[in-house]
């Protein structure tokens, strides 16, 4: 029991550390926004009644505690999600993953301030690894393109 103890507060700890370096700006005001404008949990559709702040990118895996980040949770689904990336912990649940998401961006879109910057997208775990990806593979798709293109042209002179 004493060890499970131990681990406890290893991990707090830890955790505790990770939050203090992280760049956490959420502040009162929008949490409350959030819990207003989600009336619910946001993963199960739960009961406004005791939710807890929890992070769609964990603080595990770099995530912060920001207006993007953060979303209300009952307690069974913030424990049951703990460190887990939200999409496939949402699939593993059989909760609805593209209603979640497109709520999150309608919510976000009424959260974020008119600052001009209406037209950005909001940060979703992976998307600047896809659009990476998708550049890379464009890059491959126009490399094959002009070998296909020269090597058509030196057969046509030959």
């Amino acid at each position: 029991m004493t060890l499970d103890r131990s681990r406890r507060a290893r991990a707090a700890r830890k955790r505790r550390k990770r939050f203090l370096a992280a760049d956490n700006d959420l502040t009162a005001a929008q949490w409350t926004a959030i819990r207003s404008a989600w009336g619910c949990c946001a993963y199960c559709g739960g009961p406004d009644e005791s939710l807890q702040k929890d992070c769609v990118l964990p603080l595990s895996r770099g995530g912060r505690y920001t207006i993007e980040n953060v979303v209300p949770a009952c307690r069974s689904c913030n424990a049951s999600k703990s460190n887990d990336e939200v999409t496939g912990w949402l699939r593993r649940k059989r909760l609805d993953e593209p209603a979640f998401l497109r709520r999150w961006v309608d919510v976000l879109t009424t959260l974020r301030p008119s600052d001009g910057l209406d037209d950005e997208r909001p940060d979703v775990p992976g998307e600047q690894e896809r659009s990476e990806r998708d550049a890379a593979v464009a890059s491959l798709h126009d490399q094959h393109d002009e070998r296909d293109h020269a090597a058509e042209q030196e057969g046509d002179q030959g």
